[in-house]
C-alpha cells in the first residue's frame, strides 16, 4: 500500500510545462498524419499541378539564384520562349533554394520549410491561448482546430504557401495579443510586420489583419464605447497602412512584370461570382458546399455545426461575450464570405483557397472559452469539461489521420494518378542525361495538360500540352520546332489514335525508359 499511495502521489503531482506539453502533442499529430513518411514523398496526391510549380520555383532558384527571376520548368513566357513568371513574393522559395545549395536540391527539405514554420505559427497561437485563457489545455484547443483540418493539414506538408502563410499570420495574432493586452506599441509593429511578410506570400491570410481595421471603423462610429481595442495613433496607423502600401507595391510590381513577359502561371486578379453564369454559381457553390461536408475542411462534419453554433451563440449572446472579440468573428466571418465571392471561380477546384478562412475556427474558440471564463468560472476549471474538450481534439485527430490516410491511398483518385506520373517520371532524370539531354534543352512532354509537372519531375525545360487541347498534334509540333524544341517524351500513344502515322512525326526514336518513349529533333514540313 505504501508504494501504491507513493505512486499515485507522484501522479497527482505530475506537471510538464506548458511548451513541452505543445511539442508532445505536435508530435502525436505530425506522426499520426504519417508526416514522417510523407515528408520525402515526390509533389503528389491532389492538386499535383500548383505543387510541382512551388516545387520548381524554389528548384529554379537553385540553379539560377536572381531572386525577381522567379521560373517554373514550363517554357510559358515571352510568347512560348522564356521561364519567367511571378506571383507571390517568393521569399519561401528563395530560402529553400539556399537549402538545396548547402544540402543538394532534396525536395524533402522544402517540405521540412514549410513543416517548421508551421509549427512555428501553432505554437504562437497556442502561446494566444496561454496568454489570455490561463489554461493549457484549453490553449491546445487553439492550434488543434487548425492543425486537424484536413486543408491545413495535407497542404502543411507540401508545397503549396496557403498554409505557410497562415501560420506566419498566426504570429502576428500573437503579438496583436499581446499588444490588447499591455497596450505597448513595440507588439503592434511585430504583429504588423508578420502580418505583412503573411500577405507577401499570400494575400488570404490576410483576414485577422483586416478585421482589425473593420474593428477601428466600427469602435469610431460608435463613439460610446469608451474602451478601445486599438490606441489610435500617427505610428498605428502609419505602421497598419504600410502593410497595404507594400502589398500594393509588390502584386502591381508582380502584374506589370507578367504583363511584360506574358505566359503567368497565376493571373494577379480577382475571379467574382458575378462574371459567372447562373449556372456556374451554382455548380461552384454545390462543389464548395461538397467539399466542405466531405472532408476537405474537416472529415467531422459534427465539428463544422458545432462551430457555427458557437458563432452563432456570440452574436446572439453579446453581451456575456468581450466586445473585441466578438467583432473579430463577425468581420472574420463577413472577410471570409467576400474572399469567398470575390475569387468564387477558384473555388471550383482550388480547396487550398479556403485555407485563410480557418482563422475564423480558433478565433470563435477563443471567444466561446473567454466567455466561459468570465461568467462560468466553477465550469471553466471543471475536470469534466477539459476531460470533454480533451476527447473532442482526439476525436478531431483521429478523423484528420483518415482523411490524410485515405488522400494518400490508391482509393483516392487524385493520388492514384498522380502517383502514376510520380512512378513514370519521377526516375527518368538520370537516364535522360545519359542520352546526352542537358536539363536546358527544350524537350515536348506529352501528353501532360498541366504547365510542369512532368517537365518538373524530369527536372527538363520545356514545353507541355497545356492551353493546347484545340490544336492539331501536327500543329503542336511545328509550332515547338519553332520555338526551339529539341526533343519528344512520349507518356503514351492514348492521344495520338486519330493522328495518321504518329511515327513520322515523333522523329528518331532514341531511347525508352519504363513505359515513356524519346525522341530527337522532330523535322518541320519545311524540311521534309
Amino acid at each position: 500500500m505504501p508504494l501504491l499511495n507513493s505512486l499515485s502521489l507522484k501522479i497527482k503531482n505530475f506537471r510538464i510545462s506548458a511548451n513541452k506539453l505543445f511539442l508532445v502533442v505536435y508530435l502525436i499529430c505530425f506522426f499520426s498524419y504519417s508526416y514522417n513518411k510523407i515528408l520525402f514523398y515526390r509533389p503528389d496526391s491532389i492538386h499535383q499541378w500548383r505543387n510541382c510549380i512551388c516545387a520548381a520555383f524554389a528548384l529554379n532558384y537553385y540553379h539560377n539564384a536572381n531572386f525577381l527571376e522567379c521560373k517554373t520548368n514550363g517554357l510559358l513566357a515571352d510568347d512560348r520562349t522564356s521561364d519567367v513568371t511571378l506571383v507571390e513574393f517568393p521569399i519561401v522559395y528563395y530560402f529553400v533554394s539556399i537549402l538545396y545549395r548547402i544540402f543538394g536540391p532534396q525536395e524533402f527539405l522544402f517540405r521540412l520549410v514549410n513543416i517548421l514554420i508551421s509549427y512555428l505559427g501553432l505554437f504562437y497561437l497556442f502561446k494566444t491561448g496561454l496568454l489570455l485563457l490561463k489554461d493549457r489545455i484549453y490553449a491546445l484547443v487553439l492550434p488543434l482546430v487548425v492543425f486537424t483540418s484536413t486543408i491545413y493539414a495535407f497542404y502543411t506538408n507540401n508545397f503549396i504557401p496557403d498554409p505557410t502563410s497562415l501560420s506566419v499570420s498566426f504570429i502576428g495574432v500573437y503579438f496583436f495579443f499581446k499588444y490588447y493586452n499591455d497596450r505597448i506599441v513595440k507588439n503592434w509593429y511585430i504583429a504588423m510586420l508578420f502580418f505583412l511578410l503573411a500577405g507577401l506570400i499570400k494575400t488570404p491570410s490576410l483576414l485577422f489583419y483586416f478585421a482589425l481595421g473593420g474593428i477601428v471603423v466600427v469602435e469610431l462610429l460608435f463613439k460610446k464605447n469608451k474602451e478601445k481595442s486599438i490606441d489610435l495613433n500617427w505610428k498605428v496607423i502609419l505602421s497598419y497602412l504600410g502593410v497595404i502600401v507594400v502589398l500594393v507595391g509588390w502584386y502591381a510590381f508582380a502584374k506589370i512584370y507578367s504583363a511584360d513577359h506574358g505566359g503567368s502561371v497565376s493571373e494577379v486578379e480577382i475571379r467574382p461570382v458575378w462574371a459567372l453564369s447562373v449556372d456556374s454559381v451554382v455548380e461552384i457553390w454545390h462543389r464548395i458546399i461538397h467539399r466542405w461536408f466531405k472532408g476537405g475542411a474537416y472529415r467531422a462534419t459534427w465539428f463544422l455545426y458545432l462551430s457555427f453554433i458557437l458563432f452563432i451563440g456570440n452574436i446572439v449572446l453579446f453581451k456575456f461575450y468581450k466586445r473585441t472579440f466578438t467583432l473579430i468573428s463577425i468581420l472574420l466571418f463577413v472577410g471570409a464570405a467576400g474572399f469567398t465571392v470575390f475569387f468564387f471561380r477558384s473555388m471550383y477546384q482550388h480547396d487550398y483557397y479556403q485555407t485563410g478562412n480557418l482563422i475564423i475556427i480558433p478565433v470563435i474558440f477563443l471567444s466561446f472559452l473567454l466567455m466561459i471564463k468570465d461568467h462560468l468560472p466553477k465550469v471553466y476549471h471543471s475536470a469534466v469539461s477539459k476531460s470533454v474538450l480533451v476527447l473532442i481534439l482526439v476525436f478531431l485527430i483521429f478523423h484528420c489521420v483518415k482523411e490524410m490516410n485515405y488522400r494518400y491511398s490508391n482509393d483516392d483518385r487524385q493520388f492514384f494518378s498522380s502517383n502514376q506520373r510520380v512512378n513514370s517520371y519521377g526516375k527518368i532524370t538520370p537516364y535522360l542525361r545519359s542520352l546526352g539531354i542537358k536539363r536546358t534543352d527544350k524537350v515536348y512532354s506529352t501528353p501532360d495538360g498541366s504547365i510542369n509537372i512532368t517537365l518538373y519531375l524530369m527536372d527538363q525545360k520545356g514545353f507541355t500540352d497545356f492551353f493546347m487541347e484545340k490544336v492539331e498534334f501536327k500543329d503542336w509540333l511545328e509550332l515547338f520546332k519553332e520555338k526551339g524544341m529539341q526533343y519528344v517524351v512520349l507518356g503514351d500513344r492514348s492521344h495520338l489514335q486519330h493522328v495518321e502515322n504518329p511515327d513520322s512525326l515523333l522523329g528518331d526514336k532514341i531511347g525508352e525508359f519504363g513505359n515513356i518513349e524519346i525522341y530527337k529533333q522532330i523535322k518541320s514540313s519545311s524540311e521534309n
